[in-house]
C-alpha cells in the first residue's frame, strides 16, 4: 500500500497549542494495518550500599525470537497463561547479563516478573 505524505503548516502558536493540534490531527488518521514491531530488549542496573537490582524491560513478542513462548502478535494472554510463562521467562532472564564484583559471579533473586 502506497503511503501518503501530507503537509500542513501551522500558524505560530503557543508551543501547547500546536502540540494539541497535532495529536487531535493524527487520531483522524487510518491505524497501520500491520502492527509496529515488539520493542526490543531494554536493562538496568541499580546499585545502592545494600542491594545490587537488574532490571529488563521487554514485551512477551519481544521475547518470542529468543524463547518459544507460543504467541503470536494476535495473541491476548489470560492471568493463567501469563503465571505460566513467568517461570520460563525468569529463567531465561536469570542468565542474561551477568554481574561479577572482584571477578566473582554474583547470584539474584528472582524478585518479580509483571506483564503491563
Amino acid at each position: 500500500m502506497p503511503q501518503k505524505t501530507i503537509s500542513i503548516s501551522l500558524p505560530a502558536l503557543q508551543p501547547w497549542a500546536a502540540l494539541t493540534f497535532a495529536i487531535s490531527f493524527a487520531s483522524g488518521l487510518p491505524a497501520q494495518e500491520t502492527p509496529a514491531p515488539p520493542a526490543e530488549l531494554a536493562g538496568a542496573l541499580y546499585l545502592d550500599a545494600w542491594q545490587i537490582e537488574k532490571e529488563f524491560v521487554v514485551s512477551p513478542l519481544a521475547l518470542q525470537q529468543w524463547l518459544d513462548l507460543g504467541i503470536t502478535t494476535d495473541s491476548r494472554l489470560s492471568p493463567e497463561e501469563r503465571a505460566a510463562l513467568k517461570p520460563k521467562i525468569g529463567n531465561f532472564l536469570a542468565l542474561k547479563c551477568p554481574v561479577t564484583i572482584q571477578d566473582e559471579p554474583i547470584e539474584f533473586t528472582l524478585d518479580r516478573i509483571h506483564f503491563i
